[in-house]
């Protein structure tokens, strides 16, 4: 596969760069720590892992693929994290997803609301830098 990889490894520890969105989704920055709870139960992880891939861009499997589609198989990423998961729960168990993801932060949803009780609610300055649609997020950069 030629897609690029592009790895969250989330530390576990004291909480840093994972916030509770303004919609109630995971925001995980790329260099965040999260406690070491499942991401589907927030039971204790004890170190257990499931690693997840995301990729931004899906075409169907019907349509002929254009230039678009075949200049994102080449030159496209495919996000990758590593999320903490316990023992009980089953792959089958796992339904998060990757609402939006670039190389710096991701938000997801499917996330345990009681893991996210544990985390910190974005902060202002961070939510006006990274939430809203792309459209938003452009003209803000314009304005810098």
């Amino acid at each position: 596969m030629f897609l690029r990889q592009v790895l969250f490894k989330p530390r576990v520890g004291k909480i840093e760069g994972a916030y509770v969105g303004l919609a109630g989704d995971l925001v995980l920055l790329r260099e965040a720590s999260l406690p070491d709870r499942c991401i589907v139960c927030a039971t204790p992880a004890y170190g257990g892992v499931y690693r997840a891939e995301f990729y931004p861009y899906r075409w169907p499997s019907w349509h002929i693929p254009f230039f678009y589609d075949i200049g994102y198989f080449i030159f496209g990423n495919c996000y990758v994290v590593d999320f903490p998961f316990c023992a009980i729960c089953t792959s089958e168990n796992f339904d998060v997803r990757a609402t939006r993801i670039n190389r710096r932060v991701g938000f997801f949803r499917g996330v345990s609301a009681t893991l996210l009780k544990l985390l910190p609610r974005i902060p202002e300055e961070l939510a006006a830098e990274l939430e809203g649609t792309a459209s938003q997020r452009f003209l803000r950069a314009l304005m810098r």
